[in-house]
């Protein structure tokens, strides 16, 4: 099994990150992501998904179905991919919750509140091919990495020894690959089309020539690159912001 690696990418950001946001959104850059908590037992918990970024579907463990959120979750309640999201979130929760298991042990002389987070995302560049990552969050700060496309683990931050048993488990990793690149892949094409419609009905007029935004040469080559460079790290734009964020913070 692939083994986790360190990514040393990031520190020399912050200034693009502005450039990056000025560049806007690619209309065929679409980005699908689910936020899974992983609680102790007895305990229940919602599920959030989002399409870049807005919210569109709930789905709480004790409801046995999802709901939809705005127009957009309205608007998919009837494809084929809706009606699966339940069992899969769900099931993702399953499977990762003997994780908390190892939490409790490691954390059993202190106090402190102790949250596990996991973000599913899929990632449409526009070139007919789509990206997948998971993202581990404990208290907050991401941990741990994995991109569909290297099949790699990576250590973002450095985390309590638990993380080891999420590397070393070759059973868990073919489950995150495979739901990577079966459900999460197969839902985003399946909403790509619904989600087109509502960008036509809402999309705002076209900016005139005098009130768009002129770059010098230097800084339209960044912004066309750095997208490239940073896609297969982080999935989704939004979580590329966050991400580069994160380790130039880490760094300075």
């Amino acid at each position: 099994m692939a083994r986790a690696r360190i990514s040393a990418r990031g520190a020399w950001i912050p200034a693009l990150i502005v450039l990056l946001l000025i560049s806007g959104e690619r209309a065929d850059a679409h980005c699908l992501s689910y936020d899974i908590p992983i609680v102790w037992e007895q305990q229940y918990s919602t599920v959030i998904g989002r399409i870049n970024e807005q919210i569109f579907v709930s789905c709480h463990s004790s409801w046995a179905h999802c709901k939809h959120e705005g127009p957009f979750g309205k608007k998919v309640i009837e494809t084929k991919a809706w009606a699966k999201q339940y069992d899969t979130v769900i099931d993702i929760q399953d499977r990762l919750k003997p994780l908390l298991a190892y939490i409790k042990s490691e954390s059993a002389t202190t106090k402190d509140h102790h949250t596990l987070l996991v973000r599913m995302s899929c990632f449409h560049n526009g070139n007919a091919k789509i990206i997948g990552s998971w993202k581990f969050f404990y208290n907050g700060q991401m941990l741990l990495y994995f991109d569909s496309d290297s099949r790699t683990w990576a250590k973002v931050h450095a985390g309590p020894s638990w993380t080891e048993k999420i590397l070393e488990d070759p059973s868990l990793y073919d489950f995150l690959y495979r739901t990577l690149v079966g459900d999460c892949q197969s839902w985003l094409e399946e909403f790509l089309g619904p989600w087109e419609e509502i960008l036509q009905t809402t999309a705002p007029p076209i900016a005139s020539k005098s009130s768009r935004i002129t770059l010098s040469p230097y800084a339209i080559l960044i912004v066309l690159v750095v997208p490239i460079l940073f896609v297969n790290q982080a999935g989704c734009k939004y979580e590329i912001l966050n991400q580069l964020s994160g380790l130039s913070s880490e760094q300075s």
